[in-house]
């Protein structure tokens, strides 16, 4: 059984509930994970099949072979993408060559700091759990559009994870 999606509901039945009138095209999304570990891969799978495009994507990578964000890479729904590591992503590489994904490449220190800003917090070290609890927040919007020039994103984490930020 699902139920409607209420303001300030960090807990749901499932994915789909969680992203309920999240998803929109142009919009940016933040996904955690390293490589291909700690992706939220039910995330990914949803808005994959949501048909969503023109998608940026802000992630330590861009997933890699169909794996990952790669998903989304696969299925055309990717604009752009702000990454740290681009390094053996074929679907990225050949989506760059051919100018249809625009790659931002940022070294990771700045990558880390570019969120650190938008979290409000302290030490670059809880950047990441910092952002989660705080992204619609109009603090982290602007924080977010003086660092990367565009619009602060809800993090991946930030819905269906089942924990409070």
């Amino acid at each position: 059984m699902s139920r409607a999606r209420v303001t300030g509901d960090k807990v749901y039945a499932g994915v789909v509930e969680a992203l309920a009138g999240l998803l929109r095209d142009g919009m940016s999304i933040m996904s955690g994970g390293f490589g291909l570990c700690g992706n939220a891969e039910a995330c990914i799978d949803a808005i994959a099949a949501s048909g969503v495009k023109n998608l940026t994507i802000i992630s330590n990578n861009c997933g890699n072979q169909g794996q990952g964000l790669a998903v989304l890479l696969q299925h055309g729904q990717v604009a752009r993408v702000i990454c740290s590591f681009v390094g053996g992503n074929p679907d990225l590489a050949e989506q760059f060559l051919s100018g249809r994904v625009k790659v931002e490449l940022v070294p990771q220190g700045t990558f880390a700091e570019r969120i650190r800003a938008v979290s409000g917090e302290g030490p670059t070290g809880s950047a990441v759990a910092a952002c989660c609890g705080c992204c619609r927040s109009q603090l982290c919007s602007s924080a977010w559009s003086k660092c990367a020039g565009t619009e602060m994103p809800p993090t991946l984490t930030d819905v269906g994870c089942g924990r409070p930020a």
